[in-house]
């Protein structure tokens, strides 16, 4: 008897009633095994993502030195920022001005570069949202045929005499509409020389958001004054944990279960009372327990493909 023979006669040995239990069963095992292990990939996924976190500190060479060689630091730069607005023909912008060091800057760009970080010429890096933020004063948006040309047109800012030059449009992933600029520009465009603050404020980017609870401890031991903490965060994940752990403790108990339910109706002799019974005594008890791994993986296998679309549709 070849496979495909066995394959059939395990069709026709299935227990009515009990086969549907037990595939009922085992599907709404990996609804939740599906749901759990979905959901606890996307917080490992979130977990990786490189974040950011933003502190204070007085200006201390030693201390920003120890900051860039801790495990869980990709980079730092002091950051100055205030409100702005971008002007360009009838059309304005509102943004944040945001002056950092140009190798701090992270996204894919859109076109252009980053600025020098020392320049005479006030050179600017805008993010997608500052630009779809330019609007007349009808709230309306640059029609396309009156685009500006963004690397070679002349911008200015409000209040602000001298124009202004965009050298790169960055996407950011940022919600808000940015321009960044040099930190000796954005200290010029406040009016040049300004005292040096007690307390500065960094930008500190860390490799993922899973290290932002141990990075802040690390952080906080040298004198950095965090303002955000991460423990919302941690807890936010703790509380998704704990519900992920839940469905992949019901689904695998139930999916157990569920097979050695089947198992038993089997071994009680739901095979051996069907019009077969004569057959499979005849091929033996070898070939009978082939039958019934067959009618148990037939079992597994229709159950499985139901509750993971199930699951993937409901987790999504």
């Amino acid at each position: 008897m070849n496979g495909i023979e066995r394959i059939r006669l395990a069709f026709r040995t299935l227990p009515g009633w009990q086969t549907l239990l037990s595939v009922a069963g085992i599907a709404a095992a990996v609804v939740c095994l599906t749901i759990g292990g979905r959901g606890y990939a996307e917080i490992l996924k979130e977990k990786s993502q490189p974040c950011e976190v933003k502190g204070t500190m007085a200006a201390n060479n030693e201390a920003l030195e120890k900051i860039r060689n801790l495990e869980e630091v990709l980079s730092i730069s002091r950051i100055e920022e205030t409100e702005g607005v971008l002007l360009f023909d009838d059309y304005q912008s509102q943004v944040r001005l945001i002056g950092v060091d140009a190798g701090y800057l992270n996204g894919k760009w859109q076109m252009g570069e980053a600025y020098p970080n020392e320049t005479a010429m006030p050179y600017v890096v805008l993010n997608e949202a500052a630009v779809k933020g330019f609007q007349d004063k009808k709230k309306a948006r640059i029609p396309e045929d009156k685009q500006p040309d963004w690397l070679s047109d002349s911008f200015q800012l409000e209040g602000l005499k001298t124009e202004l030059r965009v050298c790169g449009i960055l996407k950011d992933g940022a919600e808000d509409a940015r321009a960044y600029l040099s930190l000796s520009q954005w200290m010029w465009i406040q009016g040049g020389g300004q005292e040096e603050e007690e307390a500065l404020t960094f930008w500190i980017r860390l490799k993922k958001e899973g290290v932002k609870g141990q990075a802040v401890k690390n952080l906080t031991s040298l004198g950095m004054q965090m303002t955000d903490q991460g423990e919302a965060q941690d807890a936010e994940w703790s509380v998704r944990i704990e519900r992920q752990v839940l469905y992949l403790g019901v689904g695998t108990f139930a999916f157990l279960w569920s097979l050695l339910l089947f198992g038993y109706q089997l071994r009680l002799g739901a095979v051996q009372r069907n019009q077969t019974e004569h057959v499979l005594v005849w091929m033996g008890l070898h070939l009978k327990r082939k039958v019934i791994f067959w009618q148990w993986g037939i079992v597994v296998l229709l159950g499985g493909a139901i509750g993971f679309c199930a699951g993937w549709l409901l987790g999504a």
